[in-house]
């Protein structure tokens, strides 16, 4: 069983989906353009797709937006399956190897606070707008695991990044990420939607150029940071490859 999108009783509240539960039920269906939306109403309807039968509920939507932004790869938004099965297990090993859920990772944010404190100290009790510093330190603690890189307040190429990323959340959870889910006829159209796709090439570009430059200092057996690991996982599935090929 496939079921394209499921909301929960905490969105159905804001969305008076109890009140359609008490005429419909407490599983009902709806259609948002060309979109089928089966809303679950309850702890115990939640609980029984979940819980009970959690593996028919594991899939993702197929919303077109992402399709066209990942082109299916990746793992949030992918379909449910045994590569993705295989990439999150992977992804998960190699993140607590780097401290994921670990105190190591403590001293990782202890260090980033640091210079985090420092950059307030500087503004000498002027008043400033923290959004986007405080974003870039919550970053530089993931690009620590992911790149062992961190990047200065005052860059601005990465603040760049920052806002791409912004954007395409909003643009995605919004009207018209909506949109271009819903009404096919509007994808090549000149809209705002449109942002998302170049802002992804984008950002895209900045980390292929992170993988290039990490593909330059790969050392097997010494890993610095997810990347290196996932590079060299990527080697040994291609020489085996080739290996099993020439058999």
């Amino acid at each position: 069983m496939k079921l394209l999108k499921i909301n929960v009783i905490l969105r159905c509240e804001r969305l008076s989906g109890t009140k359609m539960a008490k005429k419909y039920g407490n599983i009902y269906s709806i259609f948002l353009g060309n979109k089928l939306i089966v809303v679950l109403n309850g702890f115990q309807a939640v609980k029984e797709a979940l819980v009970n039968h959690a593996a028919e509920f594991s899939d993702r939507p197929e919303d077109a937006v992402f399709l066209k932004m990942n082109k299916n790869k990746g793992i949030n938004t992918v379909p449910y399956g045994q590569p993705w099965k295989e990439q999150r297990r992977f992804t998960l090993t190699l993140l607590r190897n780097f401290g994921l859920g670990k105190r190591s990772m403590e001293n990782r944010i202890l260090e980033e606070a640091t210079f985090l404190v420092k950059y307030f100290e500087e503004q000498n009790g002027c008043q400033f707008d923290p959004t986007v510093v405080i974003s870039n330190a919550v970053s530089n603690v993931i690009c620590s695991i992911l790149f062992s890189q961190r990047f200065d307040y005052h860059d601005n190429t990465f603040r760049r990044r920052l806002e791409c990323i912004c954007e395409i959340v909003s643009l995605i959870g919004g009207f018209w990420g909506e949109l271009y889910n819903t009404v096919p006829i509007l994808r090549r159209l000149p809209l705002p939607f449109q942002k998302v796709f170049s802002y992804t090439c984008e950002t895209q570009g900045f980390l292929k150029n992170i993988i290039e430059e990490h593909k330059k200092t790969l050392t097997a057996g010494e890993h610095k940071d997810f990347v290196d690991c996932y590079l060299e996982e990527i080697n040994k599935v291609r020489h085996m490859s080739i290996k099993c090929t020439a058999l």
